[in-house]
């Protein structure tokens, strides 16, 4: 798989869980569309992570717990499946590519 930038590939579990710290730390009540685009964002080192605020972990915040958007939802599990239903799925700079491509569509809805 290719690399991103010369460096290894996302996990694809790391983009979610980024997304998950980025929507608690704008203290959303569910992970949205924009919240992976952060995400990916601060993962491929296009933004610091300390200019989206103080982005916490999702445990232990004392915050209810997150819910999904439907569209995050539905693509996370299309996503998942199309990278083998692997816990340990990457996404090289193409998938990213086309990964980024359907994030910034799901925005513009």
């Amino acid at each position: 798989m290719s690399s991103v930038d010369g460096e290894e590939p996302l996990r694809f579990f790391d983009i979610l869980n980024m997304a998950s710290s980025v929507a608690s730390a704008h203290g959303a009540r569910a992970v949205a569309p924009t919240h992976l685009l952060e995400a990916l964002a601060v993962l491929m080192g296009e933004v610091q992570l300390e200019n989206l605020g103080d982005v916490v972990s999702p445990l232990g915040h004392g915050r209810p717990q997150l819910s999904v958007d439907g569209a995050v939802q539905e693509l996370t599990q299309r996503w998942f499946k199309k990278l083998g239903s692997s816990p340990d799925a990457t996404l090289g700079s193409v998938e990213l590519r086309d990964y980024r491509a359907e994030v910034e569509i799901l925005i513009k809805l």
